[in-house]
């Protein structure tokens, strides 16, 4: 569970479980706690895209993600009008 909306945001992790909620056999939680906040935040970008089309992220890359709630939130957002 989040607490923290900007804390708990910023390393990917509740974005990838979100996800994992709808796909959770395409991103499984196992490994979760050991992947960087870029590992996870790509294999839920690359899953998203996958699954719901491609994400307006604009020219930002997975890197420009990390420790940016607010873009990560928009990303959500997005996706929650699929």
């Amino acid at each position: 569970m989040a607490s923290d909306l900007t804390s708990d945001w910023k390393d990917g992790s509740k974005f990838y479980l979100l996800l994992h909620l709808y796909s959770p056999d395409s991103l499984p939680t196992e490994n979760l706690s050991k992947m960087s906040d870029i590992e996870r935040l790509t294999q839920a970008f690359n899953t998203a895209e996958k699954q719901y089309g491609k994400l307006q992220c604009g020219s930002h890359s997975v890197e420009d993600f990390v420790g940016d709630e607010v873009n990560i939130w928009a990303r959500v957002c997005e996706l929650s009008n699929c």
